[in-house]
């Protein structure tokens, strides 16, 4: 699976399945990545770098 793929079912399970919200997300500036929706760093080429923060925020979520 690429990566793009693991982001988007990443988003999407964290929104229990609802694509609009995952959509929504994908396609929002984001203050914590620098003003910039999380879209633009993978057409930019820097979905490890988004991948990586994702993965960060997901387990941080679950440890509170």
């Amino acid at each position: 699976m690429n990566k793009v793929r693991i982001i988007w079912k990443l988003i999407e399970d964290y929104f229990d399945g609802d694509t609009d919200k995952t959509f929504l997300w994908l396609t929002t500036d984001n203050p914590i990545l620098g003003n910039v929706c999380p879209l633009s760093m993978i057409l930019c080429g820097r979905e490890d770098k988004l991948l990586k923060f994702i993965k960060l925020q997901l387990e941080e979520n679950i440890r509170e």
